[in-house]
């Protein structure tokens, strides 16, 4: 319950999902034989959600953006870097960043009492201590490891979209969402610059059209 509580938090990074889900592998395993535990004779730890599973399609990118989020850069291997490529700051990279944060302490998987640990990874992100300081990667924090953020969207979504505006553009639909959700980085102003852009660019399109619709009349075509 404690994990499936933790999962719906806001924004829960890869990294921190990935910790939660090792903690309740470990606690599955370690109760496994326990025949007062919920968790006896289970079978489902490593096959569905353990790190290597078969249920992930990628999974040396999964431990690889987790190694980048907690700023453990020089643990990846060979095959999380490859997986990784794409996220690397080739403005960083050229400059020979040092490659991980020793910010992040390493995570004791022995224990068993799994909200306590789940607590204190959350005060640990809340914290900030999960970074990409001195990392040749981008800061890969947007990464998300829960479904959750997009459901909330989707909750948001029917009430943006009701039957008052069924016909409205995707395009405006998504830009109002966008900036629902981010009312932290705009201004009035930055919206009425951005309108009055997209009317310019609209105008321009117009004209262009009927210039060749004319050019096309004056050919006889």
């Amino acid at each position: 319950m404690e994990v499936t509580v933790a999962l719906q938090e806001r924004l829960p990074t890869l990294a921190h999902c990935r910790e939660m889900l090792g903690y309740l592998l470990q606690e599955s395993q370690d109760m496994r034989n326990n025949a007062n535990s919920s968790w006896h004779e289970n079978q489902f730890f490593d096959q569905y959600i353990g790190p290597d599973s078969d249920k992930l399609t990628y999974p040396d990118f999964v431990k690889g953006v987790s190694k980048i989020q907690k700023g453990k850069v020089s643990t990846m291997s060979a095959a999380e870097q490859e997986a990784c490529r794409v996220l690397v700051n080739e403005a960083v990279s050229r400059t020979g960043a040092n490659g991980g944060s020793a910010t992040n302490e390493d995570t004791t998987m022995g224990e068993s009492n799994v909200s306590r640990k789940i607590k204190a990874l959350g005060e640990k992100r809340k914290a900030s201590k999960i970074s990409t300081t001195d990392s040749v990667y981008y800061n890969c924090n947007f990464i998300l490891g829960s479904a959750a953020e997009v459901e909330r969207l989707w909750s948001e979504s029917q009430w943006l979209l009701d039957r008052h505006r069924s016909n409205l553009d995707p395009k405006l639909f998504e830009a109002i969402l966008l900036l629902r959700k981010n009312r932290d980085l705009w201004i009035p102003m930055d919206v009425a610059y951005a309108f009055d852009a997209q009317q310019r660019e609209s105008g321009e399109i117009r004209e262009r059209k009927l210039a060749e619709e004319s050019k096309n009349i004056e050919c006889g075509l």
